[in-house]
């Protein structure tokens, strides 16, 4: 079964088939002396319009926007989750508590460490815990260690995570590499707008950057639950992009 970015690379590669079609038809007329050259533009000018050509790129490109726009939303979701508390208001106080609880037996150590281990000592902790201990360290740790200058602590604290949660680890992978694959279809697309714009038929160059534009979409992973995980609902349509 092809990836859905396969089939929105055929709904392009159909629109530039239509548009050299359209041009070797009129081509002939031309060249049989049955057109002039304004009029050869003419006539594939009307199929273009006939044929909704620029309404299919349209939306092609209004999927791949739709697409990114989903992934990013993925990882947001999936890094707020870990620091969101669900239930009654009893149980978000108690679990705020524990939380508060858990800070205080962690900053007296991380006070008797230089930034350098103390960062590390977070990171370790992100690793190694769960629960309301970890949401402390998500919550208080960044802002604690940017007071002792350590730079960059969001990153290095996302990355972590990354490696210890699978859902925002999936999320987290999923969205640079589907933006890569997203910016090749995105040229591909305006490749396609471009040459239906220019009226002569595909060659060599629009081949290239449409019909085998690199899409490959099994380097997009595996949501690790089947779309389903601890954090949530998972957006089920990031997986129809895979092959």
């Amino acid at each position: 079964m092809a990836s859905k970015l396969e089939e929105l690379r055929k709904q392009l590669t159909d629109v530039l088939n239509e548009h050299e079609k359209s041009v070797q038809r009129h081509r002939a007329d031309l060249a049989n002396g049955h057109l002039t050259r304004e009029g050869y533009e003419a006539a594939v000018a009307r199929d273009r319009d006939r044929g909704q050509w620029s309404a299919k790129i349209d939306a092609v490109d209004a999927e791949i926007s739709a697409w990114m726009q989903r992934a990013e939303a993925n990882t947001a979701k999936a890094r707020t989750a870990l620091t969101t508390v669900d239930g009654t208001a009893t149980e978000q106080l108690l679990a705020e508590t524990r939380a508060m609880r858990a800070w205080q037996r962690w900053k007296p150590v991380l006070d008797t460490e230089d930034p350098v281990t103390a960062l590390t000592s977070v990171l370790d902790g992100i690793r190694t815990t769960s629960g309301e201990e970890r949401r402390a360290l998500l919550e208080e740790a960044p802002s604690y260690l940017r007071t002792r200058g350590v730079a960059d602590i969001d990153e290095e604290v996302d990355r972590t995570l990354a490696d210890a949660d699978p859902q925002f680890g999936y999320a987290k992978s999923y969205e640079p590499i589907a933006a890569g694959l997203a910016g090749n279809l995105q040229a591909a697309a305006q490749t396609t707008r471009d040459h239906i714009m220019g009226v002569d038929p595909a060659g060599a160059r629009t081949d290239m950057l449409v019909r085998e534009m690199p899409l490959d979409a099994s380097a997009l992973p595996t949501d690790p639950s089947g779309n389903r995980g601890s954090n949530g609902n998972w957006d089920s349509a990031l997986q129809e992009f895979r092959p």
